[in-house]
């Protein structure tokens, strides 16, 4: 739990956005959104798929609006969370978009 909060601040901190969960599952898109911002501009493949998303619609103005989903806690097995060499490279994928947003290197098309 922990390592979701600083893992979700540091990317509110990093890449500003209201966004307490990014990398929640459930999303729901309009049509168009990606008529106007297609997918190959999303460069993660990975578990940062879905804040790189969220990042790059928004810098393309595309409004997100944020609601409550409610988690009903686990019946089954303990949770075991990311494996160290995933983690990993979401901070790779993490700071390799800050960097190309600060050197201003445009995403692929």
């Amino acid at each position: 739990m922990f390592v979701a909060w600083v893992y979700n601040r540091l990317i509110r901190v990093l890449f500003g956005g209201p966004w307490r969960d990014v990398d929640c599952g459930f999303k729901l898109f309009r049509r168009d959104v990606f008529a106007r911002v297609p997918l190959t501009r999303v460069r993660s493949n990975g578990a940062f798929f879905s804040p790189e998303l969220l990042i790059t619609l928004a810098r393309a103005g595309v409004r997100i609006r944020q609601v409550a989903v409610r988690h009903f806690p686990r019946t089954k097995h303990e949770p075991k969370g990311a494996p160290p060499r995933v983690i990993l490279r979401a901070i790779r994928d993490l700071l390799q978009l800050r960097l190309r947003l600060w050197l201003g290197v445009n995403h692929r098309t």
